[in-house]
């Protein structure tokens, strides 16, 4: 396979101005890198946002069968032979931009219904505040406004029953410097956090279960997985009347990993992970751990 590195030209202003609005959304940016590769080519991508003293452009990385092409001068394209040499016990520093989600069985239905990982995890500690967790399966879900100010309701009423909370939701975790850095906020600002930092917990367990799946294991994640930049996309494919919107969430992930089985492993890292590849999640940069 071919790992390639597409960056925006700047030496034509005009034309990178032009390219800069396409990639500005979701499906721009799928439209576009599609544009780079044959009709049905099928690859993964990865966006980099950018970095201070680097390229005032995201950089991204593709992942395909085939060498993509150049566009008109307006991208600057590397490519080389993807072909990695993995190994049983070897420990990687991986970046990944996923899209976590779980199944869960409806009512009176043969499928299976997709439920964003965090929102869900969110909502349901929300629920949970309340006393009301029974409702995490209502369909439609209501407002998260008015979850959170009922929430903030509460809490201002009886702010004990946020640390209850805290202790009882994140018996696994560092319950106590949760709840430290609650009691310094706001009852709304303290529900933000924990409500957040409660999604967060939740994408770090969805990513633990997928390494068991495909070869890997985390080292050490509650203390040294990064996890941010969770953001909820939404846009229209096609103007048709009557279509509905497309909507997907992502999450960045960035940590050190261990191969447990590396032939599960070498498929992850040419298949991708999680769903949504199509829109620039699931595929999995490595670098040896020095």
């Amino acid at each position: 396979m071919i790992m390639s590195r597409i960056q925006l030209r700047h030496d034509y202003p005009s034309l990178a101005h032009i390219a800069t609005i396409a990639l500005s959304n979701s499906y721009g940016r799928h439209q576009v890198l599609w544009s780079l590769f044959e009709e049905a080519q099928r690859f993964l991508y990865h966006e980099e946002p950018p970095r201070r003293g680097g390229a005032p452009t995201p950089t991204y990385f593709t992942l395909s069968d085939i060498q993509p092409k150049g566009d008109a001068g307006v991208f600057r394209i590397e490519s080389k032979p993807y072909e990695p040499v993995i190994s049983n016990g070897e420990r990687l520093s991986f970046s990944l931009r996923a899209n976590p989600v779980i199944k869960r069985k409806r009512q009176n239905r043969k499928n299976s219904a997709k439920h964003d990982v965090v929102m869900d995890a969110q909502r349901a500690f929300l629920f949970s505040l309340l006393g009301d967790s029974k409702r995490i399966d209502q369909s439609p879900p209501p407002p998260r406004s008015d979850l959170y100010r009922s929430a903030r309701e509460t809490v201002e009423d009886d702010r004990s029953a946020l640390e209850r909370q805290i202790e009882s939701w994140f018996v696994d975790e560092d319950a106590g410097a949760i709840l430290n850095r609650s009691q310094a906020l706001s009852a709304e600002d303290a529900i933000r956090m924990v409500t957040m930092h409660a999604g967060e917990v939740a994408a770090r367990l969805w990513l633990e279960r997928k390494g068991e799946r495909v070869g890997f294991r985390l080292i050490e994640p509650k203390r040294t997985l990064v996890t941010e930049g969770y953001m909820r996309h939404t846009f229209q494919k096609a103007r048709k009347r009557g279509s509905r919107p497309v909507t997907f969430s992502s999450i960045d992930f960035h940590g050190v990993l261990e191969v447990t089985e590396r032939g599960a492993f070498s498929r992850a890292l040419t298949d991708g992970i999680g769903s949504a590849k199509g829109f620039g999640c699931g595929l999995l940069l490595v670098k040896r751990v020095r």
